[in-house]
């Protein structure tokens, strides 16, 4: 568990920062509660991301990327083989002032195989913002984001989006979203 961390005085990353580095949550990990100006619990730049069997909660930025701050990197995360994502892996409750409620990635691939609910941005993706990347997601589900602007779960700009469901569960896969525009999905 990493829980509570910040990086003070603007600083990024509230529980880890990486330069041309590679990082790997799995395991049950619990993120939690960490606070940053850039990346809530993770500030990565030029690096890779893996994480499976996770939940990051309650992390917060003050500027983009609630729980992750990707720039020129690439974030993999993988649901239990077999099922919707809606336990291996979890981004809840995660808080940004701008971007990203959960993830904010930019030049960045980001391949998702996981849950993202109740995360909130100030502007735009209350769960995920992708600025000049590739967003693919597989069996993700999205319950309750939102954002004051765009994209109440997903705010993305100048990128491919690949968005498949394979698999099937008795809880809906998109439901609860709020934004000014674009309720769920905003493509610019």
């Amino acid at each position: 568990t990493l829980k509570n961390n910040t990086a003070a005085n603007g600083g990024s990353g509230g529980a880890f920062y990486l330069k041309d580095g590679f990082l790997n949550l799995s395991d049950e990990t619990v993120v939690e509660g960490n606070e940053a100006s850039k990346g809530g619990a993770v500030y990565a730049n030029s690096s890779t991301i893996n994480i499976n069997h996770t939940t990051l909660k309650n992390n917060t930025a003050n500027g983009n990327g609630g729980a992750l701050y990707v720039t020129s990197g690439s974030i993999t995360t993988q649901s239990e083989s077999g099922k919707l994502a809606t336990t291996s892996t979890v981004f809840q409750n995660n808080t940004a002032s701008s971007y990203g409620g959960a993830i904010y990635a930019q030049l960045s691939d980001v391949h998702l195989g996981t849950r993202f609910e109740e995360n909130q941005a100030g502007s735009l993706g209350g769960a995920i913002t992708v600025v000049q990347g590739s967003l693919s997601m597989t069996d993700t589900a999205f319950i309750n984001n939102s954002s004051s602007q765009k994209g109440g779960a997903i705010y993305l700009q100048t990128g491919n989006l690949d968005f498949n469901v394979t698999k099937t569960s008795p809880t809906p896969a998109i439901s609860g979203h709020t934004s000014g525009a674009g309720g769920f999905l905003y493509l610019l």
